[in-house]
């Protein structure tokens, strides 16, 4: 059902992407979004990692790719770099978590204190959180964003909701899944 103004309700969305830079939320939002839901969660993490931190063989990003293609109904979430087309022109709705320099920062750095000598439940054993260094340099240095932001140019998504806040985050969901579905679970996003 499309809501007035030509959005679409929860139940018109069969997929979604949720993408954004390393730390923004988008595992855990995507958790959250799909559990009342009768939607199959893809993670790119999962694809790709094998333990220690090794990619997958021989190709993980096509499998990610090809998991996007083969699904009817999914919420997917993922940097947008492991597989542009089919995170932004498969689904019925984006959600860019694009959150401000200093907001992700502080997230990857609460990550890693978080889960430091943990392992995050979507990654495979041997997947410690290790401080990420190389995250929070490209962060800074605006390399994430400028992907990101490219991507969405070359493949435009039908419909992209760019969500800068998390309390923009929380109205979104109630307004779009309703406050009975997860606006109270997503409440507790930084």
């Amino acid at each position: 059902m499309t809501k007035p103004g030509g959005k679409p309700g929860a139940g018109d969305l069969k997929r979604i992407s949720i993408i954004g830079v390393p730390g923004a939320g988008k595992t855990r939002l995507s958790r959250e979004l799909v559990t009342p839901r009768p939607m199959r969660r893809v993670n790119a993490d999962s694809y790709l990692w094998d333990s220690h931190w090794r990619l997958r063989e021989p190709d993980p990003r096509a499998a990610f790719q090809a998991a996007l293609r083969r699904g009817k109904r999914w919420i997917a979430d993922s940097e947008v770099c492991h597989g542009p087309r089919e995170l932004l022109q498969l689904p019925d709705l984006v959600i860019y978590l694009d959150y401000s320099m200093p907001r992700l920062v502080l997230h990857n750095i609460r990550r890693w204190l978080t889960h430091r000598k943990f392992r995050r439940p979507e990654l495979p054993a041997g997947c410690e959180e290790r401080f990420p260094r190389q995250i929070l340099k490209d962060i800074v240095g605006g390399r994430t964003r400028r992907g990101h932001e490219e991507a969405l140019r070359s493949y435009p998504p039908r419909l992209l909701v760019r969500i800068r806040t998390p309390r923009k985050l929380r109205a979104f969901v109630r307004d779009t899944f309703g406050p009975d579905g997860t606006a109270g679970k997503i409440g507790r996003l930084r």
